[in-house]
């Protein structure tokens, strides 16, 4: 059963929701409470629900291997696992800081714990995350995302299907 087409829009509009939110920071909302976490399930969601997408190309990417499809079929498996990578840096830095909140917030008052690899791991996340360093990851992510998609479609309705489409299958498979 090729379950594929039904979970493949769902990182894509999660991560794209999410790279949009990292890029274009407006006051008026990154100064919400909720920002930190809306981000973070995006982000987290996507990235995971990311993973079963791949795992479900894997399953069924036998039925378009052969011939000229082989090097389509594999830029686009490349870029997905790119695409996830980099959502996943993002990812794993959020579950880090949100952990750490909600640790904060229970230890509230008393005496916290040092230990130093979560330290290290928490220096590493804010890095990540409260830095530009996020926004870069985003637009990169982003555009992998795209990429990967415009493959994706290519691989299922041709590289004529639309402008973007035809754009990025000359650029990656040179054709």
């Amino acid at each position: 059963m090729n379950i594929h087409p039904l979970l493949v829009h769902f990182p894509i509009a999660l991560l794209t929701l999410y790279s949009m939110m990292e890029i274009g920071r407006f006051p008026a909302f990154t100064r919400q409470p909720y920002w930190f976490f809306t981000k973070a399930i995006l982000c987290i969601v996507g990235s995971f629900s990311g993973i079963l997408t791949i795992i479900s190309g894997k399953m069924i990417v036998d039925q378009f291997l052969g011939g000229s499809r082989d090097k389509l079929i594999n830029a686009h498996e490349n870029f997905a696992i790119l695409s996830i990578c980099v959502f996943l840096i993002l990812a794993i830095s959020y579950l880090i800081l949100w952990w750490n909140r909600s640790r904060e917030a229970r230890l509230t008052g008393q005496q916290q714990p040092r230990n130093g690899l979560w330290n290290v791991l928490l220096r590493v996340a804010r890095f990540v995350v409260e830095t530009p360093l996020s926004i870069l990851l985003a637009i990169i992510g982003f555009i992998a995302l795209t990429i990967t998609g415009a493959l994706g479609g290519a691989t299922v309705y041709g590289p004529d299907i639309d402008p973007v489409v035809r754009l990025v299958y000359g650029i990656v498979i040179g054709q």
